[in-house]
C-alpha cells in the first residue's frame, strides 16, 4: 500500500506551497495498522519541516533591530 503525506500552506490561488511524502507499507499480518499509524506520524514531521523551510525564505526577514534591556528600563524609570 502506498500512502502519500500532502502538506499545503497558502491563501489564494498560485500562491500555494506543496510538500508530500509517500510511505510503503505490506499489508499483510495483523500489525499493518499500526504500521500505517507510525510511518505517517514518523513522515509528517519530516515533511512539516520541508514545507516549513520552503515557506521561511518567502516571508520577509525581521528588522535586525536590537534595544538593550537597560534602555527600555531607563525610560521606565525616569
Amino acid at each position: 500500500m502506498q500512502v502519500r503525506i500532502l502538506l499545503l500552506a497558502g491563501g489564494a490561488e498560485g500562491e500555494t506551497i506543496e510538500v508530500s511524502r509517500t510511505v510503503e507499507l505490506e499489508t499483510v499480518g495483523p500489525e499493518w495498522r499500526s504500521a500505517l499509524v507510525h510511518a505517517v506520524a514518523a513522515h509528517a514531521g519530516d515533511t512539516a519541516r520541508c514545507l516549513l523551510g520552503q515557506i521561511e525564505p518567502a516571508l520577509p526577514a525581521a528588522a535586525p533591530v536590537f534595544v538593550p534591556l537597560a534602555h527600555v528600563l531607563e525610560q521606565y524609570s525616569a
